[in-house]
């Protein structure tokens, strides 16, 4: 069985969420630029409340293409700091070898 190295998991995880950031960015772009026909609609609390949860619903409009965008930000700089982690814990060990 194979190792799954920090490295490996941070720059899968990197690359998965660049093109989680371009999808997204691609969705604001849509939706900013497309014509608009409907008039925009204010929804209550409480019907947001009577209409259930949407956790796992994928985000719509411009502005959860916005929340996508700055979820793939934080999520790739999370996985940069693995990297830096990772290379930090390699050192070390390589120090304690010598």
């Amino acid at each position: 069985m194979r190792a799954i190295s920090p490295t490996n998991v941070a720059l899968g995880g990197i690359s998965r969420q660049m093109e989680a950031f371009d999808r997204a960015a691609a969705n604001v772009v849509q939706q900013t630029t497309q014509a608009s026909t409907s008039d925009p609609v204010q929804i209550s609390s409480a019907a947001r409340g009577a209409g259930g949860s949407s956790d796992s619903a994928p985000s719509a409009g411009v502005e959860g293409a916005m929340v996508d965008v700055r979820i793939a930000k934080y999520l790739t700089a999370a996985n940069v700091k693995v990297l830096q982690t990772a290379n930090d814990l390699e050192k070390t060990v390589e120090d304690l070898v010598r």
